[in-house]
């Protein structure tokens, strides 16, 4: 690669100053209609952060459901206890009222991580949810494995826009190996999109 120097070209290694990314993007799956999304071998020692972004999420059947997660170790092994969380939540209707919604609450040592709610109903192709959760450092040992969530909806059923934060952990300290996209209700999740990122160290 050549760069002037006072008006003398240079050659250099291009790897030296092309420009790079501490965002990475690690996996990804279109067109999303399945009962559960697996990911498993991501999480390793280069990043300490990861997000999960969900795009256009709603629910199989047009019903009202809640996104879940569920960590995993070893060769993947999906754990199914010991979960706690937190979820506030607010509202606007189209009537201009704002208030704290009715979903505001928790769970404790609970099957899973409750990351909000959704409430597809009549018209589900209006009402998609968009979610970005954050896992921190799952492959420390020592620490329990925290996580928290974002999430905004649209609910045509109740005529109401939602956002929501959901913070919570996974009483363990075994190091996490993946983790295990769900629905608390048995519904499939449908969107157009999930990805995972992780953020370099």
């Amino acid at each position: 690669f050549l760069v002037s120097d006072a008006g003398t070209l240079k050659r250099i290694d291009y790897s030296l100053i092309k420009p790079s990314s501490d965002f990475v993007k690690l996996a990804s799956s279109s067109n999303v209609n399945a009962a559960s999304i697996d990911f498993n071998g991501y999480f390793s020692s280069d990043y300490s952060v990861y997000k999960v972004f969900v795009v256009d999420l709603e629910f199989g059947n047009n019903a009202a459901d809640i996104l879940a997660l569920r960590f995993a170790t070893g060769s993947y092994s999906v754990n199914t206890a010991n979960y706690s969380n937190a979820t506030i939540m607010a509202y606007t209707d189209y009537n201009g009222t704002v208030g704290t919604g009715s979903n505001t609450g928790g769970n404790y040592n609970a099957d899973k991580m409750r990351l909000g709610r959704t409430t597809s109903g009549t018209g589900s192709s209006n009402t998609h949810s968009q979610y970005e959760i954050t896992i921190y450092a799952p492959s420390t040992t020592g620490f329990k494995s925290v996580f928290c969530n974002f999430t905004n909806y649209e609910a045509n059923t109740y005529n109401i826009y939602m956002p929501g934060f959901t913070g919570g952990y996974w009483e363990n300290t075994a190091a996490v190996t993946g983790f295990r996209l769900l629905t608390s209700g048995g519904e499939n999740i449908i969107a157009s999109n999930i990805a995972l990122y992780g953020i370099k160290k």
